[in-house]
């Protein structure tokens, strides 16, 4: 899929979702309490823990319900995740909130977004505002001469 320039993602990724998402991430993959949740998980429902990685997500563990009232994007980023069927921010990674494969990285998946319904409307607006501009410009110098007349200037 067609993405953001390298450089205008290097800055994107610059932003607050960038580092919600990293957030929502080091608690999937580099903390202790996402692994303890799998292996409680294994032990309670007879899986191994390949199958549980596979089965359960980071919002099953208690331990998401602690951390998200301090990362109120993660409920925009899992929307996104499960919409688009993207992993990821700026760059691919690995799914957070939803099993299987992601196509691209949610910020290609957003800009695809915008780019296909966004951008008709805005250059709609922009042409609407430019012919009441130079309609209202036509209309003024027309009726300037009767102006003239009414209102001594």
């Amino acid at each position: 899929a067609k993405s953001f320039p390298a450089a205008a993602c290097q800055w994107k990724c610059r932003n607050q979702r960038k580092t919600t998402w990293q957030a929502a991430q080091s608690l999937f993959s580099g903390l202790t309490w996402y692994m303890d949740c799998l292996q409680q998980t294994t032990t309670s429902h007879n899986l191994t823990l390949s199958r549980a990685t596979e089965l359960f997500r980071i919002q099953d563990c208690t331990e998401y319900a602690a951390a998200f009232p301090s990362h109120k994007d993660w409920q925009y980023l899992r929307f996104v995740e499960e919409e688009h069927k993207c992993a990821g921010w700026c760059s691919f990674g690995r799914k957070l909130w939803t099993d299987g494969e992601g196509t691209d990285s949610c910020s290609t998946a957003v800009a695809q977004v915008l780019r296909s319904k966004v951008r008709r409307p805005a250059q709609q607006v922009v042409a609407l505002s430019a012919l009441a501009l130079i309609g209202s410009a036509v209309g003024l110098v027309a009726v300037a001469p009767t102006l003239h007349l009414v209102f001594d200037w």
